[in-house]
């Protein structure tokens, strides 16, 4: 069960990705966070993606680090920008949107709920983005070291991106940033279907 999980993480990083925020955004409403303040954070997920991505491709394709061998039986020789082993891009991604997620929902939401916003932000966000990062493992297609440096560096840049934007952006008018929602999820989905048909012809390891 735990491996098919693995895979459909692997495989649906967009809808994982969807059902994640979903599930947050509607335990946040139930404890009284108004839709502002909803949309704002995965506005934040939206900046936070655009600068944690290009940093991933610089980083791999400087260190160009290789793949363990369970990785090119699970993909076969796909060639793409995320090939490199260092960092994990999975783990780098989901940490940096979770952290921007995370530190948006503190700044932003009424100071009556604020703590048990942020709390429930940790338990759903920041639980999801552990469960991506160990599913990088349960694969076999990037060493720890790999997945820890995604970690680290997706919450380095998650937090920066946040902390310093919030207090310029929280003013955002509000068709903006559903219209940059709307481009966080297009991006996902979008390269994770690129992703899919290179895939097409690869090997994979039956998940049984």
């Amino acid at each position: 069960m735990l491996k098919k999980v693995c895979y459909f993480i692997d495989y649906y990083p967009d809808l994982a990705v969807f059902i994640s925020v979903l599930i947050t955004s509607l335990l946040q409403a139930v404890i009284g966070n108004s839709i502002d303040v909803l949309v704002f954070a995965i506005f934040m997920m939206l900046i936070s993606f655009a600068v944690t991505l290009p940093v991933n491709i610089i980083v791999k394709n400087m260190l160009r680090t290789k793949r363990p061998k369970n990785y090119y039986d699970h993909y076969g020789c796909v060639k793409n920008v995320f090939e490199g082993s260092f960092p994990s891009f999975h783990a780098q991604f989901a940490f940096s949107v979770a952290t921007s997620y995370i530190v948006a929902i503190y700044f932003t939401s009424p100071e009556s709920i604020r703590l048990l916003a942020t709390i429930l932000a940790i338990l759903t966000s920041g639980v999801t983005a552990l469960i991506v990062a160990w599913s990088r493992a349960c694969l076999g297609v990037h060493y720890p070291v790999d997945i820890v440096g995604g970690i680290i560096i997706g919450f380095v840049t998650g937090f920066a991106t946040a902390y310093t934007l919030v207090s310029l952006l929280k003013n955002t008018p509000m068709i903006y940033q559903i219209i940059g929602c709307m481009i966080f999820f297009a991006s996902i989905y979008l390269l994770s279907r690129k992703a899919r048909i290179k895939r097409a012809s690869a090997v994979y390891i039956n998940p049984e």
